[in-house]
């Protein structure tokens, strides 16, 4: 999905009845307790996340439909002789490098923009680090964005437990 506000992305975390991390807890998730600079460690290779340069072959096989990848894609198996790395952060969460911004749910006093996580599929690899964070306004026309409504990779529930990939979508077992 394309094009989805900040606005748009916490109307579909309230309707679930869940919410943005903050972005100290989305870093949390992604980084664990150390000082790694990619969920997954301290390297980043093609078959970790899907990021400029990444030669993902779903694009190859899907084209344009291939622009993003599903949550827990990248998870150490083999998809049509390409494989994948297991990139889960520390916390076991898969998908929070590369593919897609993640909004996040900070809103700063007296400042219009928010911001988003992760990195995406048209960016270096440097810029899915964990500490890297881009800005957007939230509201339509300010910035083309993507969201994964098959993820709910930037959704916490009330405990502040970090939400899995959908189960159903990915084959992956939370």
């Amino acid at each position: 999905m394309v094009l989805v506000t900040w606005f748009g992305s916490r109307a579909y975390c309230d309707f679930g009845g869940w919410r943005l991390p903050t972005e100290i807890e989305w870093e949390k998730a992604a980084r664990g307790s150390d000082d790694r600079p990619f969920p997954w460690g301290d390297e980043i290779e093609r078959n970790n996340a899907k990021y400029h340069a990444s030669r993902d072959p779903i694009e190859e096989i899907a084209g344009d439909l291939g622009n993003t990848t599903q949550a827990g894609y990248y998870n150490g198996r083999t998809y049509d002789n390409y494989p994948t790395l297991d990139s889960a952060s520390p916390c076991g969460v898969y998908g929070v490098g590369g593919n897609v911004w993640q909004w996040t749910g900070d809103a700063y006093h007296d400042q219009h923009y928010r911001y988003m996580r992760g990195g995406s599929r048209a960016n270096y690899a440097v810029d899915l680090r964990v500490w890297t964070r881009n800005s957007a306004g939230p509201r339509p026309g300010d910035a083309e964005r993507r969201f994964s409504p098959r993820s709910r990779r930037v959704v916490w529930d009330e405990s502040l437990t970090f939400e899995l990939a959908d189960t159903r979508a990915t084959g992956l077992r939370a």
